[in-house]
């Protein structure tokens, strides 16, 4: 039997959460107070507010609607869009990628490269 859509979301969101060393947001969607999948320390240099889709799919569009709400409820984090490829019906993943504005990307290499953090 295929994986149902939850058990997608919820792999991707798990994943997600690890990877901004922060948590998932349980009911994500659902309720005012918990919007987005995932959320890292907002006190940080780097408060990600993460929104995921995953699909079994050959595409995701992306669109300027779907990005002003992850921004919106982002609630003043860095919003960020994660897209999951799935390869199989055992979730082995095929491909994970992220947008991010051209702002924050651009913070991000100056960081990288030993640049002050604003």
């Amino acid at each position: 039997m295929p994986p149902t859509t939850r058990q997608m979301s919820d792999a991707h969101e798990k994943y997600l959460a690890n990877l901004i060393d922060g948590v998932r947001m349980p009911g994500s969607g659902n309720q005012w107070a918990r919007q987005t999948d995932a959320r890292n320390k907002r006190y940080t240099s780097w408060p990600f507010a993460v929104d995921g889709k995953s699909t079994f799919g050959k595409s995701i569009g992306v669109s300027r609607s779907m990005w002003d709400k992850v921004v919106e409820q982002a609630n003043g984090e860095r919003p960020l869009l994660a897209l999951r490829f799935y390869a199989d019906e055992r979730l082995t993943v095929a491909e994970d990628l992220v947008v991010m504005s051209a702002d924050d990307f651009a913070e991000l290499l100056e960081a990288a490269r030993g640049g002050e953090i604003s």
